[in-house]
C-alpha cells in the first residue's frame, strides 16, 4: 500500500493538529444537520453555535489530549488522514479503542484505499496496544449496522462478547451497539499452558509476607481454599510476572 507512517508517539498532553480540529468538527456538524431537524431554525441564532456546539467540541478534543492516548495516521501527500484513540487507559491491564477517518479522507478515497488504511490503522493499534501500553486485553464498541467495522474488527481477531443500547442526544433515536473483545495473544498462550486434563484452569500462585499490599482484580489472581483455611491464617498473593507464567506454563520451573 501506499507509504502511511505513524506518530506512534502519545498525543497526551499535546495540541491536536489544527487541521484535524477543524476536518472533526466540520464532521461532527454535518452529523447534527442530519440529525437535529428540530432545532435546524436555532442554528441562525447568535452564538448558537459556538454556544451549543463549538465548546463541547472543544471540551472532547481536550480530554482526547489529556485523558486519552491518540495516534495519527498521515501520509505525505494527503496529510492527517485518521486517528485512534485509546479510552480508559488502565497501563497493564485493558483499554478501550475506537478509529475515526477525517471525512475529506473517508469522502475522496477509493473503497480498496479506505480499506487498507483502516486495516494498518488497526494492525498498528494493536502492535502499539501490546507492546507499548502492555495491555492485557482491548475492547471495541460498533453500531450494529457498521458491517465493515464489525467485518475489520472480526478479521483482526475480535470476538463479539455482549451489546447495548443508548439514546442519541440530538436525534432522540436509540443505537444498538456491539461489543467486542481482543485479549493479548501473549496471555492466552500463558492460560492455554495452564490448561489440566479436565480442560480447568490452574493458575500459579507465590505467597508473600502479610505486610506486603495485595493487587486485586488480576485475572491471574489465585484461589484459596475458603472453607478449610481459617481466615488470619491465609496466605496474601502477590501478582505474578510474565515471566514466571511462563516459566510455570512451559515447565521450566524449579520443582521444590
Amino acid at each position: 500500500m501506499d507509504p502511511t507512517t505513524w506518530i506512534a508517539s502519545s498525543l497526551k498532553g499535546k495540541q491536536l493538529p489544527a487541521n484535524l480540529q477543524e476536518k472533526y468538527f466540520k464532521d461532527r456538524y454535518d452529523l447534527l444537520a442530519k440529525y437535529a431537524d428540530h432545532i435546524v431554525d436555532m442554528l441562525s441564532e447568535p452564538n448558537f453555535i459556538d454556544d451549543m456546539f463549538r465548546i463541547p467540541v472543544a471540551d472532547y478534543l481536550k480530554y482526547l489530549v489529556l485523558s486519552c492516548e491518540t495516534l495519527l495516521v498521515q501520509d505525505d501527500q494527503e496529510g492527517v488522514m485518521g486517528a485512534a484513540v485509546f479510552s480508559d487507559v488502565l497501563p497493564g491491564r485493558h483499554a478501550e479503542f475506537g478509529g475515526y477517518i477525517v471525512p475529506a479522507f473517508r469522502e475522496g478515497a477509493s473503497i480498496p484505499r479506505l480499506r487498507a488504511v483502516r486495516k494498518a490503522m488497526h494492525e498498528d493499534v494493536l502492535d502499539y496496544a501490546w507492546n507499548d501500553l502492555k495491555l492485557v486485553k482491548l475492547t471495541s464498541r460498533v453500531a450494529k449496522i457498521n458491517k465493515s467495522a464489525i467485518r475489520l474488527l472480526e478479521n483482526l481477531g475480535f470476538r463479539r462478547v455482549g451489546e447495548l443500547r443508548y439514546e442519541m442526544q440530538l436525534s432522540g433515536s436509540l443505537v444498538d451497539m456491539f461489543l467486542y473483545e481482543l485479549i493479548n495473544p501473549t496471555y492466552t498462550e500463558i492460560l492455554n499452558g495452564f490448561r489440566t486434563k479436565n480442560n480447568r484452569t490452574k493458575l500459579p500462585a507465590v505467597a508473600v509476607q502479610h505486610d506486603e499490599p495485595v493487587k486485586s482484580g488480576h485475572q491471574f489472581a489465585s484461589r484459596i481454599d475458603t472453607e478449610r483455611t481459617p481466615s488470619d491464617e491465609r496466605p496474601r498473593y502477590r501478582q505474578v510476572s510474565v515471566e514466571e507464567q511462563l516459566a510455570f506454563a512451559d515447565g521450566s520451573e524449579d520443582d521444590e
